[in-house]
């Protein structure tokens, strides 16, 4: 079974994953969106679509039965009525935002922008609505600065592991690359000059008194 593969497909996936959050990092948001408007005044819910000539958008309100229509770019007009004249798509190059002209407190919910691909997506985008315009601009620094703290710590966990793997392949490398004469010493043969020279290192570190004790356990017949 080979394991290394198994290791660099989980390396790879995890690092796609991390350049992925860091990616909608650099973009400031994400898939799903919160707006807060001020109530009486013009708020706008923010949706990229595909620059399509005519483009295909509608925006519907999640009511949690039937949903109502906002605003939709097509021949069957099925607006709700609470929506019209208060309502208009701005129609850009990428860009298929609806904008309020006079947001109400029942405007609050969830919206949905709906437009054409293949296969058909849609953008989710909670739309909170207050009487305190100091609120919104509360949120929106909290925001920034909760936004801001967590991309900071994904940068810093990206580049450590960065620099941890590149340390680890560069060390594999180096022992990868010693001659296998450092890494595995050949022994050394009887009777040739390194052999003299291991075995006078060895008879210098021997102890005085085991050669003592070697002198008198000589046999009789040897002293003689």
């Amino acid at each position: 079974m080979n394991f290394t593969s198994g290791k660099r497909s989980v390396r790879f996936r995890g690092f796609s994953a991390a350049f992925m959050l860091l990616s909608i990092c650099a973009r400031g948001d994400g898939a799903d969106r919160n707006v807060t408007a001020v109530a009486g005044k013009e708020a706008t819910l923010p949706c990229e679509c595909p620059p399509d000539d005519p483009p295909y958008v509608v925006w519907q309100k999640d009511t949690g039965e039937e949903p109502l229509v906002v605003n939709s770019l097509k021949e069957d007009d099925k607006t709700a009525p609470e929506y019209h004249d208060r309502t208009e798509l701005k129609l850009e190059t990428g860009n298929c935002s609806l904008v309020f002209y006079r947001v109400l407190p029942s405007d609050q919910g969830l919206y949905e922008c709906y437009y054409k691909t293949k296969p058909l997506k849609h953008d989710k985008i909670y739309l909170d609505v207050t009487d305190n315009p100091q609120r919104v601009s509360d949120l929106s620094i909290r925001k920034t600065v909760v936004s801001s703290s967590v991309c900071g710590i994904l940068v810093i966990v990206i580049a450590a592991a960065a620099v941890f793997v590149g340390i680890t392949r560069r060390n594999r490398h180096q022992t990868n690359g010693f001659p296998q004469s450092l890494t595995h010493p050949r022994p050394r043969r009887a009777g040739s000059f390194s052999w003299f020279l291991s075995v006078g290192r060895q008879v210098n570190r021997v102890d005085p008194h085991q050669v003592l004790r070697v002198k008198v356990m000589t046999p009789v017949w040897l002293s003689m």
